[in-house]
């Protein structure tokens, strides 16, 4: 976590944190139908990588204005699950999640990803398989809080932790990860939904955004976005 040169003869004390989810599915992929595709990493661009496919139902949302696809898919339990906002496709020469970083406030997140507007719908999903881990730094971030006082030497006060005067907090340091393979608790029942039940096709090959949350309270765990090999970051 800690990159050569951070830490030198001033520093006096880290904080450190560390969050790293490796969930399994409440539906497997199927191993035997992961193969190579390729994904857009912009309109004309594209990599290659392996990309798992499901058919079962899942929770998913389609919008005109603006261009999205949500998904819902659920962790093995159902008390997490995986939100994935994609454009439906790349308008312009960018990934194409640019537009939707700009216009995602609180207010049009909790709107788009509201469980009540999702449609229960059987699925046909192909969805890569991805690793990330992305370290950060944290500092200006907790200064922007208004977390003044922990890193200013001259008025931090952590008389409660150490007798060491002049004590103050020289990094804050972060470390994500998310590991996303086929694993899951459940085989899709593929039986008793049989082929004249309409199916709709969701193609997660151009970049997207994901959010790992809680079902129940819909409080997020990780929430970051996956452009395609090896540009990732959370």
């Amino acid at each position: 976590m800690l990159t050569e040169g951070l830490l030198n003869e001033n520093t006096d004390m880290l904080l450190l944190g560390a969050a790293h989810y490796k969930g399994k599915w409440f539906f497997k992929f199927n191993e035997s139908e992961t193969k190579e595709s390729e994904f857009h990493i912009s309109k004309t661009g594209t990599k290659p990588v392996p990309m798992m496919k499901l058919e079962t139902r899942l929770g998913i949302r389609t919008m005109k204005d603006p261009n999205l696809t949500i998904l819902d898919i659920p962790f093995a339990g159902k008390q997490m699950s995986m939100l994935i906002i994609m454009p439906k496709i790349i308008e312009d020469d960018s990934t194409g999640l640019e537009k939707i970083e700009k216009e995602m406030t609180t207010e049009n997140f909790v709107n788009w990803t509201n469980p009540s507007m999702m449609a229960n719908s059987k699925v046909k999903l192909s969805l890569p398989m991805f690793r990330i881990t992305s370290t950060l730094n944290l500092k200006g971030s907790l200064n922007a809080l208004g977390i003044h006082d922990a890193v200013n030497k001259e008025v931090a006060d952590f008389s409660g932790m150490s007798e060491k005067k002049g004590l103050s907090l020289s990094e804050a340091i972060f470390q994500a990860g998310i590991d996303i393979d086929e694993d899951g608790t459940e085989a899709a029942d593929e039986i008793r939904e049989r082929v004249l039940m309409s199916k709709t096709e969701c193609n997660v090959d151009h970049p997207f955004l994901f959010i790992v949350k809680h079902t129940k309270t819909q409080g997020i765990l990780l929430f970051g976005k996956y452009t395609g090999p090896p540009t990732v970051s959370f």
